[in-house]
């Protein structure tokens, strides 16, 4: 999809003026509730998607436009519809403005009958797709493979966890075994930011292991795998110090662990907190 445009160059030279100019920018974005043309509606919005300093704050902005002018026919449906699916699809980086498709999700977890271009099911596909056609292009970037896995959701249970598709695990797996040492690595997680010195601070990993792996027991034997082959001793060093949190995360129960500062060093965390630049306080 082309995103180059007048309308888009303008909003972001503007805003590249100063906080003042940002300001301005912004108000003037969420005064905008018409269109004089079906063109002019796609530059708008897509616009507004690209522009991160707009698009990260302002997602219910963005689906209440698309929605109301998808309610009251103001332009064909089939070719809005089209528009929508082809911003969806491929209108947007892989793994990028993650948000953007979450605030699509939460509109139909609260309202069934949420009215939009594209239903719950054609957006569950699309996300599907998304992350099927990146796995397949062999790039290596875990952090966009985790967005487009998480959003290949499937519904959330009565204790308001998300259930990822079935379909997913799958594809995701082919990645890990494309780059398995990228995926270990980011395993481990803080509970909670910002991390704090003086307290004993939880540490978890990620959250969809299980069912990635369809048990616990797959993903120990993943790991017993990975070690065996792991040639890079800088590396298995690491690799032992995370198998050690992993198995201390097994004996709570795979529940969140407590771990002090001065034994950040056993499970590499201390690493970690440098390396992600987790914010300590």
């Amino acid at each position: 999809m082309d995103n180059t445009n007048k309308f888009k160059d303008y909003i972001i030279r503007n805003l590249n003026k100063g906080n003042s100019s940002k300001r301005q920018i912004i108000e003037y974005l969420l005064d905008i509730n018409s269109f004089k043309s079906f063109r002019d509606f796609k530059e708008i919005i897509s616009t507004m998607v690209e522009v991160e300093e707009f698009q990260s704050f302002y997602n219910d902005k963005i689906l209440d436009l698309i929605r109301a002018v998808f309610i009251r026919n103001e332009f064909e449906p089939a070719d809005i519809k089209a528009y929508i699916i082809e911003l969806y699809t491929t209108g947007i980086d892989p793994g990028k403005k993650y948000n953007f498709y979450y605030a699509l999700y939460q509109k139909y977890k609260y309202d069934q009958k949420y009215k939009f271009p594209i239903s719950e099911d054609e957006l569950k596909k699309i996300c599907f797709n998304r992350l099927t056609k990146f796995v397949d292009s062999k790039v290596k970037d875990i952090d966009a493979c985790y967005n487009l896995y998480y959003l290949c959701r499937e519904h959330v249970d009565e204790r308001d966890n998300v259930v990822l598709q079935d379909r997913a695990h799958k594809v995701f797996r082919k990645y890990i075994d494309s780059y398995p040492w990228d995926y270990i690595d980011s395993l481990i997680r803080p509970y909670g930011l910002p991390i704090y010195h003086d307290i004993s601070c939880g540490f978890t990993i990620e959250p969809f292991v299980e069912q990635t792996f369809g048990g616990w027991a797959e993903f120990w034997k993943f790991v017993e795998k990975i070690k065996e082959e792991m040639k890079t001793v800088s590396k298995l060093e690491r690799l032992n110090k995370y198998i050690t949190f992993f198995e201390k995360f097994k004996d709570r129960n795979y529940k969140p662990v407590s771990i002090p500062e001065k034994d950040w060093p056993l499970y590499a965390i201390d690493e970690l907190i440098r390396e992600r630049n987790w914010p300590i306080a």
